[in-house]
């Protein structure tokens, strides 16, 4: 007869497999040991907003300071005036124009000094020039320490006037 039991069509089941071996690792499964975006600006955010905070207190403490210091005055009116001087005639001039009126501005405060009065930094003001004020000023010693102290000026500024009325006439 035949190998199968009398009434039945199926063949046995087949034997099951064996188990496959247990690794001796994990196995690394995507965004495993990730954590979500909000958890991480949860767990940074905080600090990092503190940190900008603080930042910006100090800066506006900074910012509100920084016009008492005379450098920083005369620097950035100095830029302020490069700045516009350069929109007309090109940087170059501009640059140069600045520093005589620096050096120019330097021999008043120099002989402000001299005559015992305490000048202030200069402060550049665009298309108009430069000026110094004296801070403590008192009666002048003399009739001539005011005109004294108007025409003081170094003997190089003359010449690098000179110079940038050169430059100004060359063509480009």
């Amino acid at each position: 007869m035949s190998e199968y039991p009398t009434g039945s069509w199926r063949p046995h089941p087949a034997p099951t497999p064996p188990a496959p071996p247990e690794p001796d690792y994990e196995p690394i499964h995507p965004g495993s040991g990730r954590r979500d975006w909000r958890e991480r600006a949860k767990r940074w955010g905080g600090p990092i907003i503190a940190a900008l905070v603080l930042v910006a207190t100090k800066l506006k403490a900074v910012l509100l300071l920084l016009p008492k210091l005379k450098i920083f005055t005369t620097s950035a009116s100095m830029l302020v005036s490069i700045g516009a001087y350069a929109l007309i005639w090109g940087w170059q001039f501009a640059v140069g124009l600045v520093l005589l009126l620096l050096v120019h501005e330097m021999g008043h405060v120099i002989q402000l000094r001299r005559e015992g009065i305490e000048a202030s930094a200069p402060m550049f003001i665009p298309f108009l020039g430069a000026v110094v004020a004296a801070t403590a000023m008192r009666m002048p010693a003399s009739q001539t320490m005011g005109p004294r102290t108007a025409i003081a000026r170094p003997p190089s500024s003359g010449s690098t006037g000179s110079r940038l009325i050169r430059l100004m006439k060359k063509p480009t």
